[in-house]
């Protein structure tokens, strides 16, 4: 235990050093506060902002919300959707679920060229992020970032950097009136608004980030999961989705905490303080601050 604190005031001191050499605001620096007691605390299960507390009880079931009409599990229908879309035999389907995902997957960062690159050149990416709407681990981060949408009484929500489309998916489910999709890669947006037609769903906004702006003032609410940890520059996304935000709009971003104590940022060539500065800057200090396992939660709203 001993150990352990003197660990701990070292790490303090560290962050303070820090956040004083970037020039961070106070609001910022308390926002790290919190997300570092996020980062220490244990056990992983539990849930020191009252976020996970707060789940609706009566939102939909991630699983049953993602399974298409007419088949029996998610499992099954990730197979049945990759069947209809790239024309497979069940059991190609369920290979290439299966498949291991190429060399090139864990590259630390991509420019846009890449991306494009990636998911254009070999389908098992696509068929790893239809994949991973099974074993998703943060499904409750999800849940989270739906319930304050709708607390907030957003209709018009952008999962930024949507991938194959499963979080918007289960936006859609949850009862947001619309839901957009924003991602770098159009061979993965192509396969998101299929699945979205597939299920009668529309897709009033479905944004090729590396062609197009995003349309200023549209949305009520923007969704940011998973994306600062492979940009190097998080200052510009940021840029963009402030003036993609309604006055009034609500941010919500989710970072992948490393362990505790372990000095290192999860964002890949950028420090998380310096995304979280450029937020605070734009935004004001977040409105809360949680954690729902090893996912950070920053929720800010637009002045």
């Amino acid at each position: 235990m001993k150990t352990e604190g003197f660990l701990g005031a070292i790490a303090a001191r560290l962050h303070h050093y820090r956040a004083r050499r970037l020039g961070l605001r106070g609001d910022v620096e308390a926002a790290l506060r919190c997300t570092r007691q996020a980062m220490e605390a244990e056990p992983l299960g539990t849930d020191p902002f009252g976020v996970m507390a707060r789940l609706d009880p009566t939102l939909p079931d991630w699983q049953q919300a993602l399974t298409l009409p007419g088949c029996d599990d998610l499992p099954a229908s990730l197979r049945e959707e990759a069947r209809r879309y790239f024309a497979l035999e069940s059991e190609e389907a369920q290979e290439a679920l299966d498949a291991p995902l190429p060399d090139g997957w864990n590259a630390d960062a991509y420019d846009e060229q890449q991306v494009q690159d990636l998911f254009a050149r070999d389908p098992a990416f696509l068929f790893a992020n239809l994949r991973v709407a099974g074993t998703d681990p943060h499904v409750p981060a999800r849940l989270a970032a739906a319930q304050v949408f709708l607390a907030q009484g957003a209709r018009h929500v952008l999962d930024y950097g949507a991938g194959v489309g499963n979080m918007g998916l289960y936006f859609a489910a949850a009862g947001i009136e619309r839901v957009s999709l924003a991602d770098l890669s159009k061979p993965i947006l192509d396969l998101a608004s299929w699945r979205f037609g597939e299920r009668g769903l529309a897709l009033p906004g479905c944004h090729v980030l590396s062609g197009e702006a995003l349309p200023e003032g549209r949305f009520d609410g923007i969704a940011i999961f998973d994306v600062f940890e492979v940009v190097p520059d998080p200052a510009s996304i940021l840029e963009e989705c402030h003036r993609a935000l309604s006055e009034g709009g609500t941010l919500i971003i989710a970072i992948g905490l490393p362990p505790p104590l372990s000095g290192r940022s999860w964002l890949i060539g950028q420090p998380a303080e310096v995304a979280l500065g450029e937020a605070c800057a734009r935004f004001g200090a977040p409105f809360e601050v949680g954690r729902i396992r090893r996912r950070a939660l920053w929720m800010f709203r637009k002045p």
